[in-house]
C-alpha cells in the first residue's frame, strides 16, 4: 500500500452521528492527524459552505473545504478556488420542467441560497442544515443572471420527484448530474460529483489520488470511493456501497471515522 497523505471524509452518515453531532472520539483522532502526522483532513460534503465550515471549526482543522458534492472548493480562508456551475440556459430549462410538478426548488450559488417560498416543505426540512437565511426571490428573475452550482427539489410525495427526474433525464439527459433520495432530487453541472472533488483536491494539494484515503457511506460517495487509493465505507452503508470499500469501519454512531484512522495509522505519513 502507498502512504496516505490526505484523508477526505463525508459528513452525514459518516463523520456525524444520526443526531448530527460529532463524537469526542472522532474529534480526537481527526485532530491527531494534523498534530502528530501533519496530514490534512478535508470534509467533502453535499452541504454548502456555511454548514460545512461550522463543522470544520468544531474539529479545529484548517485547509480546504469541498462543498455541494464537488461543485465548490474553498481554501482555508473561505476563498472560492473552484466553482462548477450549470449553464444558465440549462438551469432555466430545468426550472421550467419543474413547474409541471408539485415540488419546491432551492438554488445554491456559492455561499448563498435562494428559495421562492419559505412556508413550504423544503424550507422547514433544510433550514436547520443550511444555517443561514436564504434569499426570498423569483427564480424567473434569479436564474436569468446568476450561475447556479445546484438546484435542489423536494416534495412530500416521492412520485412527484421521480416524475420530474424522468422528464429531466428525457429532455436534458447527461448534460447535468443527478443525485436523488426518497424526498429530494439534486441537479448539478455535468460530471460534478465527489470524484471531481477529490480530483480538484489532488491538483490543489499536489497529492496523487493513490495517496488519498476517503471515508463515506452513501450513493454520492461512490465516485470518490472508486477513485481514491484507499476507500473506507461505514458499517451503516448499504451492501452495494460496502462492496467498494477496501475496509469496512464501524457505524457512524460508533466512532467509525476514528476506527478507520486508527486502522490505517501506520500508513498515514507525509515523509
Amino acid at each position: 500500500m502507498e502512504r496516505i497523505r490526505l484523508v477526505c471524509c463525508d459528513l452525514d452518515g459518516t463523520l456525524l452521528n444520526d443526531d448530527k453531532s460529532i463524537s469526542k472520539e472522532n474529534i480526537k483522532w481527526v485532530r491527531k492527524l494534523k498534530e502528530e502526522k501533519n496530514i490534512p483532513f478535508v470534509i467533502v460534503s453535499g452541504r454548502f459552505y456555511p454548514s460545512v465550515k461550522r463543522i470544520s471549526d468544531a474539529l479545529s482543522v484548517t485547509g480546504p473545504l469541498s462543498c455541494v458534492n464537488g461543485a465548490l472548493l474553498y481554501d482555508e480562508r473561505g476563498n472560492e478556488i473552484k466553482s462548477h456551475t450549470l449553464p444558465l440556459e440549462t438551469a432555466q430549462k430545468v426550472y421550467s420542467l419543474s413547474n409541471c410538478f408539485n415540488v419546491e426548488m432551492l438554488s445554491v450559488y456559492g455561499k448563498e441560497w435562494a428559495l421562492e417560498s419559505r412556508n413550504g416543505y423544503l424550507f422547514k426540512k433544510k433550514k436547520p442544515i443550511y444555517i443561514t437565511d436564504g434569499t426570498l426571490c423569483s427564480f424567473d428573475d434569479t436564474l436569468g443572471c446568476i450561475p447556479m452550482n445546484k438546484l435542489l427539489f423536494m416534495a412530500e410525495e416521492e412520485e412527484e420527484l421521480r416524475g420530474l427526474e424522468c422528464i429531466i433525464r428525457k429532455e436534458i439527459g447527461d448534460d447535468v448530474s443527478y443525485y436523488a433520495g426518497s424526498d429530494f432530487l439534486e441537479i448539478m453541472p455535468r460530471n460534478t460529483n465527489k470524484g471531481q472533488a477529490i480530483k480538484d483536491l489532488s491538483s490543489l494539494l499536489s497529492i496523487p489520488l493513490s495517496e488519498i484515503m476517503v471515508i463515506g457511506d452513501d450513493n454520492n460517495d461512490i465516485e470518490m470511493l472508486n477513485l481514491s487509493g484507499v476507500s473506507v465505507v461505514m458499517e451503516n452503508a448499504d451492501d452495494k456501497i460496502k462492496m467498494l470499500g477496501d475496509y469496512i469501519t464501524a457505524r457512524n454512531n460508533d466512532n467509525g471515522v476514528a476506527h478507520a484512522i486508527k486502522h490505517f495509522w501506520e500508513d498515514i505519513k507525509n515523509d
